[in-house]
């Protein structure tokens, strides 16, 4: 069995709405939630609904509030959110181990464009990645999503930062789980885009990953000053020239969209990894209800298990105008025989471009003791969570529309695709900014924290936002 498996989920929810997994993750230090959707990291919008939607509207998040239970937070109505669990299931200290550090929720108040929470427990903040499960926004407007757009990393110091180039009078709150890969076997790059306002920019890694095809992307990126339109606030990441950059794209949707904000990118490397990737520019989208599903790549092994497999996923698309929230497009694996990704967004009407990945992990099976370059802090914090007594939705069997043409791989042509070949700084100042080794995991509304003290285990408040 894989050290790391995936339950994928495909839900319709509202806030405080729960979902009841199929696989107990065993402890809340050794899963996180995976948003498949674009570098927003919303939902797919409101079900029922077709009309345009502010960002209100169009945002959720799932957490993980005990080992077999998401709950859903959003602002209003019932939402379509897809995404993933990753739950690590190897032996403590093993090569391929991951360790939860912390899960906050970082609030923006009206008048304020960033803000950060402290992440204890760390031991190199260069091998951690905060992972967006959602976020939810008060704003109501299709004017003012550059408001609720905004880029998520870690400064280097021990802190999570969620930061936004413009308020415009909304506040949000953004739900992170902040991952430090601790196994021997992974290697974690970022990178800054600064200067991707008229064009894309080619972006210069923290590391050399060696080989695209064992690593994964994530990434968000800030809203522009003032721009707030479709292809101003979302933008796909495609590897670069060699292993040690990255093209930022704003403009491979529509070569007029602009945004002056920053966008952050991580890559996650593990050479028992298998990543295949494809492009489509022209998504047949759903209208409220899934659209024509897609293909895996070119390569992709298809005699895995479902539960072996995630998503890379990054979506564009044409327009500037503000019939948001098109593109909204969350995507999820549900055949991994016949290789068909099914797709939902609340409504259509544009040329949707996706860049998309398949995570193979089968391969990732290191043995017992396997050394890790930084020692394990297994067992970490304990989070406990009165279960909920709301019935969970179950994933949509809805049947699916036939598999795509296996799509072009070949990058956009748009003429305004000339990259810039400037160095970016690294996302952290520090390259290995050693924190704290004492294990912990930042608590959970309702949740206990505890902490090892060398002979004992005792509750601590811990970390809160």
């Amino acid at each position: 069995m894989s050290d790391i498996l995936v339950e994928s989920f495909d839900v319709d929810k509202a806030n405080g709405g729960t979902h009841t997994l199929a696989n107990d993750v065993g402890s809340l230090a050794s899963a996180f939630v995976k948003n498949i959707n674009n570098t927003r990291k919303g939902s797919a919008g409101l079900v029922g609904s077709t009309a345009n939607l502010g960002p209100r509207d169009a945002s959720m998040a799932a957490e993980l509030t005990a080992t077999d239970t998401l709950t859903f937070r959003n602002a209003n109505g019932t939402q379509k959110m897809m995404g993933e669990v990753w739950r690590y299931t190897g032996a403590p200290g093993g090569a391929n181990e991951f360790i939860v550090r912390g899960r906050v929720a970082i609030t923006l108040t009206t008048a304020q464009l960033s803000n950060l929470s402290a992440i204890s427990g760390i031991v190199s903040e260069a091998n951690c990645v905060p992972f967006v499960a959602g976020y939810s926004s008060t704003e109501i407007s299709v004017n003012d999503y550059q408001g609720s757009t905004f880029g998520v990393r870690m400064d280097g110091s021990g802190n999570v930062v969620v930061s936004r180039q413009s308020n415009t009078g909304s506040s949000i709150t953004v739900y992170i789980t902040v991952v430090e890969f601790t196994g021997a076997n992974w290697t974690v790059a970022s990178a800054v885009s600064s200067n991707h306002d008229t064009a894309r920019e080619l972006v210069t890694l923290s590391e050399d990953i060696g080989d695209w095809g064992t690593a994964f992307i994530e990434a968000t990126g800030e809203g522009d000053t003032s721009e707030t339109g479709l292809a101003d606030t979302m933008f796909l990441v495609q590897v670069g020239t060699t292993t040690s950059n990255v093209y930022v794209d704003y403009q491979d949707g529509d070569p007029a969209a602009r945004n002056d904000g920053t966008a952050y990118v991580y890559v996650v490397q593990n050479d028992d990894m298998i990543v295949t990737r494809s492009y489509n520019a022209s998504i047949v989208e759903g209208n409220n209800s899934y659209g024509t599903n897609l293909g895996f790549p070119a390569g992709t092994n298809l005699t895995r298990d479902l539960d072996q497999l995630g998503l890379e996923w990054t979506v564009s698309t044409n327009g500037t105008g503000t019939a948001h929230a098109r593109a909204s497009l969350a995507g999820t694996i549900t055949d991994a025989s016949a290789g068909v990704i099914r797709h939902w967004v609340h409504r259509s009407g544009n040329d949707v471009h996706v860049r998309w990945g398949v995570i193979d992990l089968s391969q990732l099976t290191a043995p017992a003791g396997s050394p890790s370059d930084s020692p394990s802090d297994s067992p970490s914090a304990s989070i406990s969570n009165s279960p909920s007594n709301s019935p969970s939705d179950s994933i949509s069997n809805s049947p699916s529309d036939s598999v795509s043409d296996s799509p072009s791989d070949s990058p956009s042509t748009s003429p305004s695709e000339s990259p810039s070949d400037s160095p970016s700084s690294s996302i952290s100042s520090s390259a290995s900014s050693s924190v704290s080794s004492s294990p912990s995991v930042a608590p959970h509304p309702g949740g206990i924290l505890k902490r090892w003290t060398g002979s004992a285990w005792e509750e601590t408040t811990g970390f809160m936002s």
